[in-house]
């Protein structure tokens, strides 16, 4: 098994690593968008980028491009946990699942992408909308997560969380003992531990974890494609989803009626503090959907940038939230504005989700157990 795993990135240099990560990431961006994207997404590209030097972890990201191409290859499942699907690096390299750039269409002709800001998730944009200039069906997409709740502005150090199969530990351990990144940073070690959960092992910021049992995962794991036409099945199986299987009672979350609101779902049922009664209240007598509740640290983001707040400074104010500490800054704008309910809300958090953790286990498991296996 191990003979055709690829050290892609082996014998070269960290800059040597990064001109061919680089040129990795334009090609798979071209691919996607066009040799001319919209501005806002080679921003997002660029002030990736620039996350990723800050926080050294260019070489981490080329080793899991690495170790994904090769996954794939094998056909084995895996899924990112935690903030990795914050990245729409990672996404094109093809190592998460879910597109992070907000909603939009994009033409796969001409290569237009048009944004839309009166929707929570690009799955629910209509599928039947075509391009105006070559008559298209435009490709709705993007589940809006910002890349800050991974890479931060240089405070900390970006972890990667991946899921394996179990049995890819031994091979795995080869693969991670023999690995250029290991050798070409001293300080990085490969460690393997056994606790009555799982086995693990660590590569510099890369952490494995193998837990899968491949029986229980459709073989065409990899062959399926999840986009906009899954919605439907994927409200209708929501239970199997997200393994929820709570009876109904009055603490029930109602109005699950969007691909946004199976996300944002996924992301209360899982915080701490974020579905008390009042929240109960809102939902179920105020109509508020729980794509309308505060249900992510990614939420909390949102909330201060439609209030004038810098990128920075909202990513502060959602660290605060997500730790069960309330907004550092609030304006007389918040305290009287028509969302000034999340003022409370922000004071009754005591956990919040990362919302990419979310969106890529919902991907997985529609790509492991819910897509028939025949979906391409």
């Amino acid at each position: 098994m191990l003979m055709d795993f690829e050290y892609m990135f082996s014998g070269l240099s960290a800059f040597e690593v990064e001109c061919k990560l680089r040129q990795i990431i334009e090609n798979a961006l071209y691919q996607k968008y066009g040799d001319k994207p919209d501005e806002l997404i080679k921003k997002r590209i660029i002030d990736e980028w620039a996350a990723m030097e800050r926080s050294d972890t260019v070489l981490d990201v080329a080793a899991l491009y690495e170790l994904a191409v090769w996954l794939k290859k094998n056909n084995h499942p895996y899924w990112m946990r935690g903030c990795a699907g914050s990245s729409f690096i990672l996404y094109l390299l093809g190592i998460t699942f879910g597109n992070p750039l907000p909603p939009h269409y994009h033409c796969p002709v001409c290569h237009s992408v048009q944004w839309e800001t009166d929707y929570l998730d690009g799955f629910d944009l209509s599928k039947k909308k075509t391009c105006e200039q070559d008559k298209a069906t435009l490709i709705p997409d993007g589940h809006n997560v910002p890349w800050q709740t991974l890479w931060g502005y240089g405070e900390h150090v970006p972890e990667f969380d991946i899921v394996l199969p179990k049995n890819l530990r031994d091979d795995f351990l080869v693969i991670l003992k023999n690995h250029w990144l290991r050798k070409k940073e001293s300080d990085v070690s490969v460690s393997l531990k056994m606790n009555s959960e799982k086995l693990s092992a660590s590569l510099s910021n890369i952490s494995f974890v193998f837990r899968l049992e491949c029986s229980s995962i459709h073989k065409t794991f990899h062959s399926k494609t999840v986009d906009a036409s899954c919605v439907n099945i994927s409200l209708s199986a929501w239970q199997t989803l997200l393994d929820y299987y709570d009876g109904y009672n009055e603490q029930s979350i109602l109005g699950t009626n969007t691909f946004a609101d199976l996300i944002s779902f996924s992301g209360i049922i899982y915080a701490t503090g974020a579905w008390d009664d009042e929240a109960v209240f809102m939902n179920r007598y105020l109509d508020y959907a729980p794509s309308e509740l505060i249900a992510f640290r990614d939420d909390i983001f949102h909330y201060l940038i439609v209030h004038g707040f810098l990128d920075k400074d909202a990513w502060r104010g959602m660290n605060y939230v997500r730790k069960g500490l309330d907004l550092p800054v609030i304006t007389e704008e918040m305290k009287h504005s028509r969302d000034k309910w999340v003022l409370d809300r922000c004071k009754r958090i005591e956990y919040l989700f990362p919302k990419a953790h979310a969106v890529e286990y919902i991907m997985f498991r529609l790509k492991a157990a819910i897509l028939p296996e025949n979906t391409q």
